[in-house]
């Protein structure tokens, strides 16, 4: 029977575990993961943290609330910093590696079909009296008119961010590595954003979440989950603020 070979010293130990971690970081999917970490983490300071709030409402007064706040700093550090690491730090095209190239037409009957499916879960999670008051969140929008349809245009840039950061740059970014199962990577942060939701959305958020991924790794375009993710929001703030808030 062959000895078994005696472990590596600890200094050998020490030295190879962080060779590898470094080999981990160079690559392109350790950066994007601690990138997207970094992000996330800097985008919740910034909504939570009312140090920020006297800072960023002298640059734009309309800052200093902290759902515009919320929206803004998705649109930047979801949105347009990620394009601009993938543009310049990983040096890769956003249209053909990172999803931002059109689909084949055909693609946007399945979000049409899903979301039909889904409408029923969206009309009874608009039908719970909890909402009223409190959706939109950005309570001058709740009257409807001009400031609900402003900040709906708002929000909808906003969700480009979600779904570039989660669907875009971490699921293509990882897509190498990983195959399909980069799909799974960017549904945990997606649903630990819907946590402050109520049950019904934070479980409906796990189905979505797999349904986008498969849409965005089966088209090789995030455009469609983009919309599927902005008209879901979209038809149920109208039903709360244009059926149920009015009986």
């Amino acid at each position: 029977m062959t000895p078994k070979a005696p472990p590596p010293p600890f200094r050998e130990r020490l030295a190879g575990s962080l060779r590898e971690v470094g080999a981990a970081l160079r690559s392109q999917e350790g950066q994007v993961l601690l990138f997207a970490t970094l992000l996330f983490s800097v985008r919740y300071s910034v909504h939570k943290a009312d140090g920020w709030k006297e800072a960023l409402a002298w640059l734009w007064p309309v800052l200093e609330d902290r759902e515009l706040r919320l929206r803004v700093g998705s649109v930047l550090f979801y949105g347009l910093v990620p394009m601009a690491l993938v543009r310049f730090v990983h040096r890769r095209s956003l249209l053909t590696e990172f999803g931002l190239g059109l689909p084949d037409r055909r693609w946007w009957w399945f979000c049409l079909g899903y979301l039909a499916v889904m409408h029923p879960i969206n009309w009874l999670y608009a039908s719970d009296p909890q909402l009223l008051g409190r959706v939109p969140f950005y309570a001058p929008a709740r009257d409807g008119g001009l400031d609900f349809w402003a900040y709906q245009a708002l929000v909808a840039v906003a969700m480009f961010g979600w779904e570039f950061i989660l669907r875009g740059y971490m699921q293509f970014g990882l897509e190498r590595r990983l195959g399909a199962a980069a799909i799974l990577v960017p549904l945990l942060p997606f649903v630990l954003l819907h946590f402050s939701y109520p049950p019904v959305e934070l479980f409906a958020s796990i189905l979505d979440g797999l349904f986008l991924g498969w849409l965005v790794y089966a088209s090789r375009s995030l455009w469609p989950s983009v919309l599927v993710h902005v008209l879901q929001n979209l038809l149920w703030e109208i039903e709360v603020v244009y059926w149920f808030s009015r009986g």
